[in-house]
């Protein structure tokens, strides 16, 4: 075992929390702070159908720009000035892409102790992050008060409570996946019952926070760790598929899912209520007028439509993005894009169901996580958060540790 080889994993579990802490912005630029040691180790250089059709959406993402009433941005590059900046959303995403590939390559290339105690030391720093939102829902007026010198109003630390626990939410499952199966000792019920009650607790306490997209990927989650490792190569088909149809229906489907509401949404939450009106928005006034193509890069940035009256009279219809990320990219790139999104997911279904040698605890690890960010895409962020990207390569490589890390402890015959 290399030293050195476990520091770039030592430097993220270090940074989890207080990135986490401060909203998560800074996962972005720890996958290039990262890719500086990743670089050194990475030898996964195969290239595999899904990677093509990532690469081919974000093209078509970037060439849509010739179509969107946004200015077109690039790079901005100032000599004089210093200033280096990458403008293009897709061009961000796309980098950051790249740089979470060099930590899934070093995760495969790792030896199983090696991957063992990275694995270990990341699962301690969710842990932590845990505790956090515990923390944060228990004494959320009093954090406020704390930090409210450091922030220009208390919407921000709302805010930044409210991505903090949708990190929770998605990263926290992993630890759902390790009770199911890769606890030693914890066997038959017992860690059925341990899976359930941590599920439960960690629903429980992202619900504090109003974190209700955080508890649905627990849910999800849970239902997703059983069931898809349970059909083994079919369930990752099963799941690609199901997948594919759901972003090719989206539209569809929620507005099914507003027109079962109606009347009743003036009941939820401010947060709920608000985000179907935005996505009434979207589905009739955006998808609808330019179903295939979309509105090019950036396009939900000039629509600037506010609501005439009621409870948001004066506010945005369409704040930059209608936090469903699967009807932004119909907005944006209409069914092209929204294809291939499809194929990107099966082509990685297709991928996991032909894994060499994934273990239960891989397997549950990267089902968990597959539930976790479908939920999370349809009811948070932007799609063009690099931030989230950034995490989702992070927990990916994460789960490529814990599958690497067990490899060794479990028979072959267990293995596939």
């Amino acid at each position: 075992m290399q030293p050195l080889r476990l520091a770039p994993w030592g430097l993220m579990a270090l940074l989890w929390l207080p990135v986490s802490f401060a909203g998560g912005l800074g996962f972005a630029p720890l996958t290039l702070i990262t890719a500086l040691f990743f670089v050194f180790q990475s030898r996964e250089n195969n290239i595999r159908p899904y990677m093509v059709a990532i690469c081919a959406a974000l093209a078509f993402a970037t060439l849509s720009s010739l179509w969107s009433p946004m200015e077109a941005r690039f790079i901005e590059f100032d000599l004089e000035g210093g200033k280096f900046a990458i403008k293009a959303t897709s061009l961000r995403i796309g980098l950051v892409a790249v740089l979470c590939m060099l930590a899934i390559g070093a995760a495969l290339r790792s030896s199983p102790r090696e991957a063992r105690m990275a694995s270990l030391m990341m699962l301690i720093a969710i842990l932590l992050v845990g505790i956090l939102v515990l923390i944060e829902g228990h004494f959320t007026d009093q954090i406020l008060d704390l930090f409210a010198p450091m922030m220009d109003d208390r919407g921000e630390g709302v805010q930044n409570i409210g991505r903090t626990a949708a990190i929770f939410g998605f990263s926290g499952v992993l630890l759902l996946a390790v009770l199911k199966s890769g606890v030693p000792g914890l066997l038959g019920i017992g860690k059925h019952v341990a899976v359930l009650i941590a599920a439960v607790f960690m629903a429980y306490h992202l619900l504090m926070v109003d974190s209700v997209a955080g508890a649905m990927a627990v849910v999800v989650a849970v239902a997703l760790i059983y069931i898809v490792p349970a059909l083994g190569s079919v369930g990752w088909y099963v799941l690609g598929g199901l997948t594919a149809i759901y972003i090719l229906a989206t539209p569809f489907l929620f507005a099914l899912l507003i027109a079962l509401i109606g009347d009743e949404k003036s009941q939820l939450p401010a947060s709920a209520w608000w985000r179907i009106e935005s996505w009434t928005y979207a589905i009739d006034q955006i998808i609808a007028v330019k179903p295939v193509l979309g509105w090019g890069l950036d396009g939900l940035r000039s629509f600037t439509d506010r609501f005439a009256e009621g409870r948001w009279e004066g506010q945005m219809m369409m704040p930059n993005h209608p936090h469903n990320m699967l009807l932004h990219i119909w907005a944006e790139t209409g069914l092209v894009g929204a294809l291939l999104a499809a194929a990107i997911c099966l082509l990685l279904a297709f991928r996991l169901a032909n894994a060499h040698q994934m273990t239960p605890i891989g397997a549950s690890a990267a089902a968990a996580l597959w539930g976790a960010a479908l939920v999370v895409c349809s009811f948070s962020f932007s799609l063009w958060n690099e931030w989230w990207w950034a995490l989702v390569g992070f927990c990916a490589a994460i789960a490529v540790l814990l599958n690497r890390g067990s490899q060794e402890l479990v028979p072959s015959e267990e293995r596939r």
